[in-house]
């Protein structure tokens, strides 16, 4: 499979790569978002991959989840503690008010905070093709970066 164009089964496996060049952070909307389980889809994995910033809107834990794997999360530049609500609407709540205040930013405050999250960025892409051996990568194994 390459990238910027389909060729996969399923959408799932398309990554266009300019829809991350262009924009500033992704919401990953993940496929659970209940209590009972942390799950994460090709969704979580294209903004790892990508080294793209990004609010993920899953199950409590969730970024917790990511962090025990040793993956990097953006609680210096936002309030992260949507991850924490065990109730769906508190989730989105939270997440409402961080995309409100990323939005009142000024466009030179975006870029200097891009730069500064470089670091956490290239150990997150890093960190997720080591972790090839977990299945991660399975859909997007002949991307090269």
């Amino acid at each position: 499979m390459n990238y910027n164009e389909f060729s996969g089964e399923y959408y799932g496996q398309y990554l266009q790569l300019e829809d991350f060049e262009k924009t500033f952070m992704s919401v990953v909307t993940e496929s659970n978002v209940g209590s009972n389980t942390i799950y994460f889809s090709e969704k979580t994995i294209k903004v790892l991959l990508t080294k793209h910033p990004f609010i993920l809107i899953s199950s409590p834990n969730s970024l917790k989840k990511l962090k025990e794997y040793g993956f990097k999360t953006f609680d210096k530049w936002w309030d992260e503690s949507y991850d924490e609500c065990e109730y769906f609407i508190d989730r989105i709540d939270k997440v409402t008010q961080v995309i409100k205040s990323i939005k009142n930013k000024t466009k030179k405050e975006l870029i200097e905070i891009r730069q500064e999250m470089q670091d956490i960025l290239l150990h997150n892409q890093k960190l997720l093709l080591k972790k090839d051996g977990m299945g991660w990568l399975e859909e997007f194994k002949n991307i090269k970066f």
